[in-house]
């Protein structure tokens, strides 16, 4: 937790106004939240990278199969592990969100778990309430949009909707550079 806090100080905006020591003081406790939640999940096996936000969310299973990089934003999802669920850098994932790493094989007479990963490239958005079935992997720079059933690969900064999830004709830019974690009120105060 120390470690966290050092890179977040290290990092700080250096700029000393009467407002920035305010917002620091009032949002302390969140991020010390935040890095009480993170550092529970690294604890118990989970590899998660800096300044990584993880919050309100309900993982099942053996947390060595949580791999979460750099500046990833995680709110109020429910992730199960039976398999990994690799999460790579400047993720959103978004309250309601659902990932699931099994499932039972309806063909099977004794109705036996079926299991495989989920992969969430680089700078994807996984939108409020959709779920994400066993071995999906989300491409880089794609979205997924709120309460999609997403059961197939999605390409790269692709744009899917609905249920099942289909592909959008909104296209996503390609030029992507935004730091999810700056949108959150307890790192921002002290990130600038």
């Amino acid at each position: 937790m120390l470690g966290r806090f050092l890179d977040v100080w290290k990092c700080r905006n250096r700029e000393i106004t009467l407002k920035n020591v305010v917002k620091r003081i009032w949002h302390f406790p969140g991020l010390c939240k935040i890095f009480l939640n993170v550092e529970i999940l690294s604890l118990k096996g989970a590899s998660i990278g800096r300044f990584s936000v993880i919050l309100k969310c309900i993982v099942h299973g053996d947390k060595r199969k949580f791999i979460v990089g750099e500046d990833c934003s995680i709110v109020g999802a429910n992730i199960s592990l039976h398999d990994s669920v690799i999460i790579e850098d400047h993720v959103v994932v978004n309250p309601g969100v659902v990932i699931l790493t099994a499932s039972h094989g309806i063909s099977d007479p004794e109705w036996k778990h079926k299991m495989a990963p989920v992969v969430l490239k680089k700078y994807c958005w996984v939108a409020t309430g959709a779920m994400i079935l066993p071995g999906v992997t989300i491409g880089e720079g794609a979205v997924v949009g709120a309460g999609c059933v997403v059961r197939s690969d999605v390409p790269d900064f692709t744009v899917v909707t609905g249920n099942p999830a289909k592909e959008s004709k909104v296209e996503r830019v390609k030029e992507l550079k935004y730091s999810p974690t700056a949108h959150v009120a307890q790192y921002e105060a002290w990130l600038g």
